[in-house]
């Protein structure tokens, strides 16, 4: 069944194309949600589902293509129907907080990251350093083949739930999750082989529990392939890195940065350590952060990464030693 929407004044009207049936709604109350296949409709409120008729189930998707203009005209894909939508729905979601709609999803082809690193110990004569919570180099982007990860922590107590966030292998187009119940100094392997792991949880299975014992993990056979740790009491991974999955170009939105050594005035010079799908690494967007200067920059998509680029903050040059260094950054991914 093909579906023409069309306007009459302030309504929106759904017709069925086989059965010429119609049904109105008031356009400034009706939101248009988007998956990969197609297109449902909800009133904007949330109150309940759009049923432009009664024998149809409240969440019916429409593919793109059985979307249709007021000439009867398919919309084709969701390029088409997304531009038509948003001139005739006075609520529709491309009118909305564009960064809201897409991190709750209703964006098709657009999501968000948000990555924040730390080293709590950046020396002077040990430069560059990554931002990440083992310091030094980061090892977590190897160009080897895929290997299965080693989950394990240095107190036997940690036998909850790791979460771990990867990429299967070069050309994954998305991220993937695995559960993996650890079992405390013993080292437990994932299922799945992985190319890349760039965030991991861990839920201990109780309400105020928090990891014991500082958790890693990396490849089983090449162990020198570190791509994160949890450290102590805190159930969640600190590493700047991210890896854009292939098919998709990354936009960074945002950045900021800052540094501290207990009350010292100190100073750090940090970058972008990037590096395309078998190229060579560059640093980007240089800048200088300090005790008294916190970084914090918006910077509107002006910096984009294709599909498969490696990328992490680096400290290559500071004042002083025994810094600790935070820098975060969001990424709109945007499907090619």
């Amino acid at each position: 069944m093909a579906l023409k929407i069309s306007t009459q004044g302030n309504q929106v009207v759904f017709t069925d194309t086989v059965t010429s049936r119609s049904t109105m709604y008031n356009s400034a109350m009706v939101e248009a949600r988007y998956i990969s296949t197609g297109v449902h409709f909800i009133h904007d409120l949330g109150l309940d589902r759009v049923k432009a008729f009664n024998d149809i189930p409240y969440d019916t998707v429409y593919p793109f293509a059985d979307i249709q203009n007021s000439l009867g005209v398919s919309l084709v894909d969701y390029a088409g129907v997304s531009a038509y939508l948003s001139n005739i729905l006075g609520n529709s979601s491309t009118q909305k907080d564009f960064l809201i709609e897409v991190a709750r999803g209703n964006i098709y082809g657009y999501s968000l990251v948000n990555k924040l690193g730390q080293n709590s110990d950046v020396d002077a004569l040990t430069l560059p350093e990554d931002v990440w919570s083992l310091g030094g180099m980061y090892t977590g982007f190897p160009t080897g083949a895929p290997e299965t990860v080693s989950c394990v922590s240095t107190n036997v107590g940690d036998t909850g739930v790791l979460t771990i966030t990867g990429l299967l292998t070069s050309s994954s187009t998305e991220y993937i999750q695995e559960s993996i119940t650890l079992t405390g100094t013993t080292p437990k392997l994932s299922v799945n082989s992985y190319y890349r792991i760039h965030s991991a949880q861990y839920s201990s299975g109780t309400p105020t529990g928090l990891n014991l014992g500082v958790i890693t993990v990396g490849h089983s056979t090449t162990t020198a392939n570190v791509f994160l740790s949890i450290e102590i009491g805190r159930s969640q991974s600190n590493v700047g890195a991210y890896t854009v999955p292939f098919g998709s170009t990354a936009y960074m939105i945002n950045f900021f940065a800052n540094v501290k050594d207990g009350g010292t005035s100190v100073d750090a010079e940090v970058a972008m350590w990037v590096r395309s799908l078998g190229g060579s690494p560059r640093l980007r967007r240089p800048i200088s952060v300090s005790s008294v200067y916190f970084v914090d920059n918006i910077v509107k998509a002006s910096i984009d990464f294709a599909g498969g680029t490696d990328i992490i903050p680096r400290v290559y040059a500071t004042s002083n030693s025994n810094l600790s260094i935070q820098v975060g950054y969001d990424l709109l991914i945007i499907k090619d």
